[in-house]
């Protein structure tokens, strides 16, 4: 490959007359590798890389001072040095993988690498629609002025920011709802606004009153065998192709063992632990015989075969994190301990009921327990915050979801009292102060603090 500058002459043809023309062409470390940067305000921007450090001025603010050079197959993404309270840092991306900004998200692509997937509309346009898809982020939504839609759907029940289409493996997409109107839902499984679902070939995504059904046409077609897990509100597993409900576990236990493995996510669970946890108090060959039955009996169920799923030590079981795609509950948990707001967003969406709701084992209803208090702790964390920064109407939204999971918390309802009085809706405080008056006579026999009947007699007044 050359090193250097290349001069190629250009020989034109002009009544019997030759031009020589002198063409500086910059030899690139890597021709095929391009940086997709995604801008916040809706455009978008292409940038090729040279042997030269490429400067991502320009971009939004956030990316101010950040570099990037080739390194072999990937890039190298170089922070300023004020970045993170002054340490150096860089990150280091492979084609497919993505950096987020302040102001723009900057995807890493091979030229090399052919259309892998395609949208046709299924039901709800007239005519015929097709959009084959390079794995590049794809914006989808309605025709606007102020975003730029990779995808119009010119449809009224569709938003103009309805959802991105994001390259998450080779030649494979995750579909992220954005609307906070209009329906995103993916094989009638409905996506809440900043939610991801990796998609399988021939899914049907409906975007508000428009379906389509979304193929993958290169060689991942089935894709890897990927397990995700929902134990928020309810139970279901998708294992590759196969979607299992709570109720077609036809050994139970074997279900929850899954479920119990999957609140570890990829670490590894001491044995004597489930034994514990599933057949407390047997004799230790006794639940040894127990265990090894009922993993029998999931693997079967599964069908994983010689898949290497789930990892067996002596003292050990784990779920491999080579096949592990989302689990809710594993997610909640971590962003909820978290420190951002928008994590504590995140953890209160996807929150859709207390975890196995139907199992009632000790070590479920630990887990139950802990959650929950972690999902509280995420509503009072975002609420104080939007409160602080007087956005009363966030604020209220935030306190009001963890009264929905617990309606005797007190300091949550002193901030829906106070962010209904900045709002100016005195009847709403009151009907909050009333509700949380008669769960905590029904749940624990007390009174309402003071703080509250101070803000419960504003509000009347």
């Amino acid at each position: 490959m050359a090193t250097g500058p290349v001069t190629i002459w250009a020989i034109e043809a002009e009544e019997e007359i030759t031009v020589g023309t002198s063409v500086e062409v910059p030899a690139s470390v890597h021709p095929y590798l391009e940086v997709h940067a995604l801008l916040a305000a809706g455009g978008e921007r292409w940038l090729t890389l040279s042997s030269h450090p490429l400067q991502l001025d320009g971009l939004g603010p956030g990316a101010t001072g950040w570099s990037a050079r080739v390194e072999g197959e990937s890039v190298e993404f170089l922070a300023p040095a004020l970045w993170q309270g002054g340490q150096v840092a860089s990150v280091r991306l492979v084609p497919g993988d993505s950096l987020q900004l302040e102001g723009c998200v900057l995807w890493l692509l091979d030229a090399r690498r052919p259309e892998r997937a395609s949208l046709e509309a299924y039901q709800g346009l007239e005519g015929l629609a097709n959009w084959n898809l390079r794995p590049q982020a794809y914006r989808i939504g309605r025709r606007s002025s102020g975003r730029d839609n990779h995808i119009e759907i010119n449809h009224p029940t569709v938003s103009r920011a309805q959802a991105c289409l994001l390259p998450h493996q080779v030649g494979r997409f995750a579909l992220l709802a954005e609307s906070t109107t209009s329906l995103t839902a993916v094989n009638g499984r409905l996506l809440g606004p900043n939610e991801h679902i990796l998609l399988q070939h021939g899914d049907l995504i409906h975007l508000g009153e428009v379906c389509l059904r979304f193929r993958q046409t290169g060689p991942q077609v089935l894709g890897p065998q990927l397990l995700s897990v929902w134990s928020l509100g309810r139970f279901e597993v998708q294992w590759g192709q196969s979607w299992l409900s709570e109720t077609q576990w036809k050994v139970e236990k074997a279900g929850w063992l899954l479920a119990r493995l999957a609140w570890s996510w990829g670490q590894p669970i001491s044995t004597h632990q489930l034994m514990e946890s599933f057949w407390p108090g047997l004799p230790e060959l006794r639940g040894r015989k127990n265990l090894s039955q009922c993993l029998i009996s999931l693997k079967r169920i599964l069908q994983v075969g010689e898949s290497g799923l789930i990892l067996r030590s002596a003292s050990s079981l784990q779920l491999n994190p080579s096949f592990l795609a989302e689990h809710d509950a594993a997610l909640c948990r971590e962003l909820a301990a978290g420190t951002q707001p928008a994590g504590w967003e995140k953890a209160l969406a996807l929150y859709q009921g207390p975890y196995l709701p139907a199992c009632f084992e000790d070590w479920a209803l630990a887990i139950r327990a802990e959650l929950l208090q972690a999902v509280l702790g995420a509503a009072q964390k975002l609420a104080n915050f939007r409160y602080d920064g007087g956005d009363w109407e966030g604020c209220l939204h935030a306190a009001s979801r963890g009264l929905q999971w617990d309606g005797c918390q007190q300091e949550l309802a002193l901030l829906v009292m106070e962010s209904c009085g900045k709002l100016g809706r005195s009847e709403q405080a009151i009907r909050c102060f009333e509700g949380l008056r008669k769960q905590l006579h029904k749940e624990l026999e007390v009174e309402p603090s003071i703080e509250l009947l101070r803000a419960y007699q504003k509000a009347r007044a």
